[in-house]
């Protein structure tokens, strides 16, 4: 039987972590190229300017040509077994690349920030950075009936030690959506694994993520999800509703802006999860 010591066990975290890193960068330098590619012509005639009903359309899909820099403002009350507060600022930037005239990958990073108080114990205060969550949605250029996307995600363990699950993992993520007239809706599931790293707690959890969006002329959405995540490890189900309402503006007349308020409730929830919370979502369209 092959016997994995700790020094080969350290090589290969350190190998799996660079070479996980470079198929992110490779992904970003294929980005940059494709962009370099464009025409003047198809950036002036871009989503800038498409009417707003259109934008706040495209927004609702998760696989959309569109390139968008959002930053997601979360506050969350009553987080754990000591009732404390928690700030959470994201930042989830959804970059389309072009892999030709059928397919194009949707490539998209998850950067939290988080601030808490009486979260861990009784008067407490931690701040940092939570892991990177990084996925990437390989879908057809055209589709017809059901708009679809498949591919990898991975957690890059790079938190402050508050935050960090201190675990490399990585699984599969798939996505279909129906878009009918005024209506969006679909799911999200994602399942992922570690596959390396120091921290003591492994990783296998199961997210499913059903959603739905009304439009309604003026650039207005309204929309409801469920983010239901299962933890095989603890053995636990963690499930906050979510129903908001979001507005596709123009600054200057050129640059879309999607803003959106979101309160939610969990329904279900882990003696860490917060028993509500309420989200501000600010969306650039570029």
């Amino acid at each position: 039987m092959l016997r994995v010591t700790g020094n080969s066990r350290k090589v290969t975290e350190n190998l799996l972590k660079f070479g996980i890193l470079i198929f992110v960068l490779v992904s970003f330098s294929g980005l940059l190229y494709s962009r370099e590619r464009e025409e003047v012509k198809q950036e002036l005639t871009s989503d800038r300017n498409e009417s707003v009903d259109k934008i706040s359309k495209e927004l609702s899909n998760p696989v959309s040509s569109i390139y968008i820099f959002p930053f997601e403002y979360d506050f969350d009350s009553d987080v754990g077994p000591y009732y404390g507060k928690r700030h959470t600022l994201t930042i989830e930037p959804v970059l389309p690349v072009n892999l030709g005239s059928d397919w194009k990958v949707i490539i998209r990073t998850v950067i939290p920030l988080i601030h808490q108080h009486d979260v861990t114990s009784d008067s407490s205060t931690q701040s940092g950075i939570g892991d990177i969550e990084q996925s990437y949605f390989f879908a057809p250029q055209k589709s017809e009936g059901v708009i679809w996307g498949v591919g990898p995600i991975i957690n890059i363990p790079i938190g402050s030690d508050e935050f960090s699950t201190k675990k490399w993992a990585l699984g599969p993520a798939a996505l279909a959506v129906i878009q009918k007239e005024s209506w969006t809706y679909g799911m999200l599931a994602e399942q992922m694994w570690s596959v390396g790293g120091e921290g003591k707690k492994d990783i296998n959890m199961t997210m499913v993520q059903p959603f739905l969006a009304y439009h309604i002329k003026g650039g207005w959405t309204v929309s409801g999800n469920m983010d239901a995540t299962y933890d095989w490890v603890d053995d636990e189900w963690s499930i906050p509703l979510e129903a908001g309402v979001s507005k596709v503006i123009k600054i200057g007349g050129l640059v879309p802006v999607s803003i959106g308020l979101s309160p939610r409730y969990y329904i279900k929830r882990t003696d860490f999860d917060p028993r509500w919370g309420i989200k501000l979502m600010i969306a650039v369209v570029l």
